[in-house]
């Protein structure tokens, strides 16, 4: 690729668990730049030839969330038996309560994929591998603990009930 694509950025203000200040607009820049469609001057991600792509940024990042939410820091396991939800953006300038990593190094793979989707079937291919490495990157590295298992049956472990029928 011709364009710089620096997907760092400096984790401040968290707005709970891991999750850092990303807004969309940071997805976008990046994924803008992995498909080297930013003005080649100025870097810029806001041209003529990105509208079409800003208009759909949002609603195509909403469609992600769900597929990193669950291997994302910010993950937040329900007690109460029912599945836990992100917060969805509705703008640009709306942040995520996503980690770093997934913010990083996996959205803005997935959202450049989706961007080219009708364009470019071998990018698309390309892009959407390395968002789908990056989930199970991180999902292999979600924290575990080796402990024992509760035995919640009771009575079968001396054998007692040996013949299931």
């Amino acid at each position: 690729h011709r364009g710089h694509y620096d997907l760092s950025r400096r984790p401040a203000g968290a707005q709970g668990g891991n999750a850092v200040n990303y807004t969309v607009q940071d997805i976008f820049d990046s994924a803008i730049r992995l498909i080297d469609e930013q003005n080649e001057s100025t870097g810029s991600t806001e041209t003529a030839d990105t509208k079409p792509y800003r208009v759909k940024a949002v609603s195509l990042v909403r469609n992600l969330i769900p597929r990193v939410y669950p291997v994302s820091d910010t993950y937040a396991a329900s007690t109460d038996g029912k599945r836990p939800v992100c917060r969805m953006p509705e703008a640009l300038t709306d942040e995520l309560d996503l980690d770093q990593y997934i913010c990083e190094s996996v959205l803005p793979w997935g959202l450049a994929a989706l961007l080219i989707i009708d364009d470019d079937r071998d990018k698309y291919n390309a892009y959407w591998d390395e968002f789908e490495k990056g989930i199970a990157l991180a999902r292999n590295s979600l924290p575990s603990e080796i402990g024992e298992v509760e035995d919640v049956y009771g009575g079968i472990e001396h054998g007692e009930y040996g013949a299931w029928l």
